[in-house]
């Protein structure tokens, strides 16, 4: 399982899961429409209100540090998964074709 950053595991569990829904949108709407892409496009396609989003992220800029946060932290827990592997050859494959 992976770790939660700290202020993360202080939220209620219906923040972290609208936190875990804004990065996921943010992260899809960012990659489709680049840095221009609007807060209202991403708490739209996440399902929740702009106040959600502003409330754990003031700023863009502290929202797309989430999600490289988020996306270097599931690349190291795939690495450590990996890593466990009994076969290393197709497990350092599989993580590369995952990264």
């Amino acid at each position: 399982m992976p770790q939660q950053p700290a202020e993360q595991r202080l939220l209620r569990a219906d923040a972290r899961r609208n936190r875990s829904k804004v990065v996921a949108a943010a992260e899809s709407v960012l990659a489709q429409q680049g840095a221009a892409a609007s807060m209202r496009e991403i708490a739209r396609k996440a399902g929740v209100g702009l106040g959600t989003i502003y409330r754990q992220f003031p700023t863009k800029e502290a929202l797309f540090e989430a999600i490289v946060v988020d996306r270097v932290t599931r690349l190291l827990d795939h690495a450590n998964s990996a890593a466990l592997s009994t076969d290393p050859g197709p497990a350092f494959f599989e993580f590369l074709d995952y990264a």
